[in-house]
């Protein structure tokens, strides 16, 4: 049951991050893309491939086994 409650506990952060980037990028990304492209592009597209990207890094967890792969470790030998 502990391992539901930590699952719930950090999932729910993970989602207010996710709306909250999903918000930003449908606010000023396409003034952005306009500003450094000169292209004119949706907000639809650029989280599209926001939440593409972020299923593909998803997915790349079960491909290493774990998270271990994102961190920094310290070499232990100079």
């Amino acid at each position: 049951m502990g391992l539901f409650w930590n699952t719930l506990f950090w999932a729910f952060f993970f989602m207010m991050g996710f709306v909250a980037t999903v918000e930003l990028i449908a606010d000023v990304g396409p003034q952005l893309v306009k500003r450094y492209t000169g292209a004119t592009v949706r907000a639809v597209w650029l989280v599209v491939v926001y939440a593409g990207g972020l299923m593909v890094m998803i997915r790349m967890l079960r491909l290493f086994g774990s998270t271990y792969t994102w961190t920094l470790t310290p070499c232990a030998t100079p």
